[in-house]
């Protein structure tokens, strides 16, 4: 996760009450404008999907 200085900090995600959201914070981002999962060369990834399968690396920002 990373604020307006473009610095990106690990972060704790848990899955929203609806049980389809994200959520994601981190006590070194104030306020957050980018959050990246499984962004880097190898990665074991712990978010799955409904059906069971792995969630792909993502980014929300453009940088």
């Amino acid at each position: 996760m990373a604020g307006k200085d473009k610095v990106f900090h690990q972060a704790e995600a848990i899955i929203g009450p609806d049980g389809q959201t994200v959520l994601v914070t981190s006590e070194h981002v104030q306020s957050p404008i980018a959050v990246r999962y499984a962004f880097r060369n190898y990665i074991v990834g712990e978010l799955f999907g409904a059906n069971g399968l792995p969630a792909s690396s993502f980014r929300s920002d453009n940088w």
